[in-house]
C-alpha cells in the first residue's frame, strides 16, 4: 500500500510538472507576442507623430506668412493669367475627321 501511494505520487508530480512546462512555454509565448505588439506600437506612434509634427509645421510656415506675401503671390498668379497664351490646342473631333479624310479614333 505505502509503494502504491508512493508510485501514485511519483505520478502526480511528473503530471504537475508537464502541465507547468506547457504553460512556462504558453506564458513565454505569451509575452513575446506581448513584446512584439509594444515594439509594433511604438512604430506606428512614431510614424503618427512624425506626421503630426509636418502637419504642423506646414500650417503653422503657412500661416506665418505675411499678408504682403500672400498679396504680392497673388497678383503675380493673376498676371500670369491674364498675359500667359492658351497652350492646349482643340483636338478635331470624330466628325471633322470622317469629313478630313482620317479615321476616327476608337476610346
Amino acid at each position: 500500500m505505502r509503494e502504491d501511494f508512493s508510485q501514485r505520487l511519483e505520478d502526480v508530480e511528473e503530471t504537475i510538472h508537464a502541465r507547468l512546462w506547457m504553460q512556462q512555454g504558453c506564458i513565454e509565448n505569451l509575452q513575446n507576442g506581448m513584446h512584439i505588439n509594444e515594439v509594433d506600437k511604438e512604430i506606428l506612434k512614431t510614424q503618427w507623430t512624425r506626421g503630426d509634427e509636418a502637419k504642423r509645421s506646414f500650417v503653422g510656415r503657412w500661416f506665418q506668412m505675411s499678408k504682403e506675401d500672400v498679396d504680392t503671390f497673388s497678383q503675380q498668379v493673376v498676371i500670369h493669367l491674364l498675359t500667359s497664351q492658351p497652350t492646349s490646342k482643340v483636338k478635331l473631333n470624330d466628325y471633322n475627321k470622317t469629313l478630313s479624310g482620317t479615321q476616327p479614333t476608337i476610346r
